[in-house]
C-alpha cells in the first residue's frame, strides 16, 4: 500500500520503502498537485497553466503524458488510477493513505477521541517546501484553520475538566501555529490569568499590541492593575457567542479598530427591567455566531458583531433579526448601534 504524508513536507512510502524520487522534479511537483486534488476531475487547463505556462497546448499535453508516465512507473500504479480523459486528469486515491484526507475525515466526528487523533496527524503546515506556490495557498490555510480549531476544542474540554495545564499547552501550540486569531489569543490570555501566569499574560498582551501597531490603548491603562490584582477571567466560550468581561470586551473592540479590511458593529440593548436581561442574554448567547462577542453591564447587553462585509446593510439586517428572534419574550428594550 502507498502512504503519502503532506503535513510538514512530502514523504512517500510504498510497501514500507521510502520513495524519494518519481523520475524527475516535475513529476514530484505534479504528484503533489494531483494528490491534493485527488478523486476529482482536474481540468487540463489548470495543470497546463500551473506547470507548463506559455507552452502550446499540444506540447503541454505531451509533457503531461510523459510526466504521468514517470509517476505511474515509480509508484507502480496503472492507468486506471491515474489518467487523462478528454479535458481533465483524474487521480483515484481510494487505495492510497493520504494524511490530509485522513485528518479531514476524522474531524467530521468531532468527539474527544477524534480530536486527539487529528491533533497527532498534523505534523506541520501542508508542504512547507511549496510555501510560495499559489496552488497550495487555499488548502494550506484551510487545514491550518482546522488544526487550530482542533486545538481550541481540545483546550475547551480540558478546561471544563479543570485540566488547565493541558489546556494551556494546547493553546500555546495553537497560538504558535496562527497568532493572528483573536479567539485563540483571548483564550490564551484568559487561561494564563486563571492559572496565575501573570507575566505570560502581560507578555502576550504586549506582543499582540506590537503586532497590531496600536499606539493608543488608553482604555487598557489599568491592565497592569488587572493582572497584578490576580483577577480571574470572565471568559466563557459557549455554543454560540463568546461571553467576556467588560475589560476583555473593550480590548477586542480596540483590536477590531486595527483591522482595515473588515468592519464591525456594536449593538447596545437597554432593558427597562434588569430581571429581563438574564433570560434574553442566555438565549442570544446560544443563537449568535461564535465569532461574535457579548457582554452584560448593568441594564444593558452589548454585542460586538465581527467580520462585517457591508456595514450599513448589515446593521439593518442585524436589527431586524434581533427583534424578530426576541418577539416571543415580550420584553421591553431599546436597541442602539454605538
Amino acid at each position: 500500500m502507498i502512504y503519502v504524508y503532506l503535513f510538514g513536507g512530502l514523504r512517500i512510502k510504498n510497501n514500507n520503502k521510502d520513495i524519494n524520487s518519481l523520475g524527475s522534479r516535475k513529476a514530484l511537483e505534479l504528484f503533489k498537485y494531483l494528490i491534493i486534488n485527488s478523486n476529482q476531475k482536474v481540468p487540463l487547463y489548470n495543470i497546463f497553466e500551473t506547470f507548463w505556462d506559455g507552452f502550446e497546448e499540444e506540447n503541454a499535453k505531451t509533457n503531461l503524458n510523459s510526466t504521468l508516465y514517470f509517476i505511474r512507473k515509480n509508484l507502480k500504479i496503472d492507468k486506471k488510477q491515474l489518467y487523462i480523459n478528454f479535458n481533465y486528469c483524474f487521480f483515484d486515491s481510494s487505495k492510497i493513505y493520504i494524511d490530509i484526507k485522513e485528518f479531514e475525515t476524522i474531524l467530521k466526528k468531532r468527539d474527544f477521541k477524534s480530536l486527539l487523533e487529528a491533533e497527532k496527524i498534523y505534523k506541520g503546515d501542508l508542504l512547507p517546501e511549496n510555501a510560495n506556490d499559489s496552488w497550495t495557498f487555499s488548502k494550506r490555510d484551510s487545514l491550518k484553520k482546522l488544526y487550530v480549531d482542533t486545538l481550541s476544542s481540545l483546550s475547551d474540554i480540558y478546561c471544563k475538566n479543570q485540566e488547565k495545564e493541558k489546556a494551556l499547552n494546547l493553546l500555546n501550540k495553537a497560538f504558535l501555529t496562527d497568532n493572528t486569531r483573536d479567539d485563540i489569543w483571548l483564550k490564551l490570555m484568559s487561561t494564563n490569568l486563571e492559572n496565575e501566569n501573570f507575566i505570560a499574560a502581560q507578555s502576550l498582551y504586549d506582543e499582540y499590541k506590537e503586532k497590531f501597531k496600536n499606539k493608543d490603548f488608553s482604555m487598557l491603562s489599568n491592565k497592569i492593575n488587572m493582572i497584578n490584582k490576580k483577577n480571574h477571567s470572565n471568559t466563557a466560550v459557549l455554543n454560540g457567542a463568546t461571553v467576556l468581561s467588560e475589560e476583555e470586551f473593550n480590548l477586542i473592540v480596540e483590536l477590531e479598530k486595527n483591522k482595515r479590511t473588515i468592519d464591525y458593529c456594536i449593538v447596545m440593548m437597554k432593558f427597562q427591567n434588569i430581571e429581563d436581561i438574564n433570560y434574553v442574554f442566555d438565549y442570544m448567547v446560544k443563537n449568535i455566531r461564535k465569532v461574535d462577542i457579548m457582554m452584560k453591564k448593568e441594564n444593558n447587553i452589548y454585542i460586538l458583531f465581527r467580520e462585517i462585509k457591508e456595514l450599513e446593510s448589515s446593521k439593518k439586517s442585524i436589527s431586524e433579526k434581533i427583534h424578530k428572534s426576541l418577539n416571543f419574550f415580550n420584553k421591553k428594550y431599546d436597541l442602539f448601534f454605538i
